[in-house]
């Protein structure tokens, strides 16, 4: 009769260290998530920023100063911006963190539309509108 209660006992105590831990690992969950929420909050509102002023910021640039020297690292940003979406929509812990992701992938995007623009409005040479304006020059 002893042994049945050390092994009720012994397993008690083994249950009570297994609930310990699933709260220490829920605790650690959290802690983890909520410090992954504020930096996507972080790295959304500063390249939102980053953003809204780009168009004022190049204004002045030459157009192969853009190409050369801008594009390159926004395609980069661009690529680690697409990386990190791709293994957030794979992760576990997305539903976690969805209004911070949903916010980050709007700004992934609004970047994606401003390589856009650089690419085809900015650098790209256009002959025809080269010469239009040599002849509005020639008045």
């Amino acid at each position: 009769m002893f042994a049945i209660k050390e092994k009720i006992d012994s397993l008690s105590t083994a249950n009570e260290d297994v609930r310990r831990e699933i709260i220490k690992g829920s605790d650690e969950h959290l802690d983890i998530i909520l410090d992954l929420k504020g930096k996507f909050d972080s790295l959304t509102k500063n390249c939102q920023s980053f953003l809204d002023g780009i168009e004022e910021m190049l204004n002045g640039c030459e157009a192969e100063i853009i190409r050369s020297e801008y594009l390159p690292g926004l395609k980069k940003l661009m690529a680690s911006f697409n990386l990190v979406i791709a293994r957030v929509r794979s992760s576990s812990f997305k539903n976690d963190i969805n209004v911070s992701f949903t916010a980050y992938k709007i700004v992934a995007e609004h970047l994606r539309e401003v390589i856009y623009d650089l690419e085809h409005f900015r650098t790209k040479k256009n002959d025809e509108l080269e010469k239009i304006l040599a002849e509005i020059n020639t008045f």
